[in-house]
């Protein structure tokens, strides 16, 4: 690894699909409206399922989305800690690597940045898939 590169650290506190989202979302190989767009996939709508604002890339998705904002501002001030705006996939990995001594703290911590967005990311995924094909999913089937 070069110097100043960030390893997605692999922890058994989240399911194994948890782990491999968040190392695909750091490769940037998760398939966000503007990465199908890209690949020929023709899409109805290249904007955020949720804000319809911005293009919808891995980015925005998981860091800059006001809806990702506003349960990762949540989870900061379930922790008690101070609300922090990432930047990048790197900013929020080394924040999680690097925040707080408390195992216990530390491991809720992990949990919740990385399942929230993967859950975040499969309910925008469902949404997206309804709303670009005209369907209506059963909520059951949206996670």
């Amino acid at each position: 690894m070069s110097p100043g590169e960030v390893a997605i650290t692999w922890t058994l506190d989240v399911p194994l699909k948890v782990n491999c989202f968040m190392w695909r979302a750091y490769l940037d190989r998760i398939p966000t409206e503007c990465v199908l767009f890209k690949s020929g996939i023709q899409v109805a709508f290249p904007t955020c399922t949720y804000c319809e604002a911005e293009d919808e890339d891995v980015a925005h998705v998981l860091l800059h989305c006001p809806m990702e904002a506003k349960v990762r501002e949540w989870v900061f001030q379930w922790c008690d800690i101070p609300i922090y705006q990432f930047y990048n996939l790197e900013e929020l990995v080394k924040f999680v690597a690097q925040w707080g001594t408390c195992p216990k703290k530390k491991k809720k911590l992990n949990q919740h940045f990385f399942i929230e967005p993967y859950g975040i990311f499969v309910r925008k995924d469902a949404t997206g898939f309804s709303r670009n094909l005209g369907l209506h999913l059963p909520k059951s089937l949206i996670w």
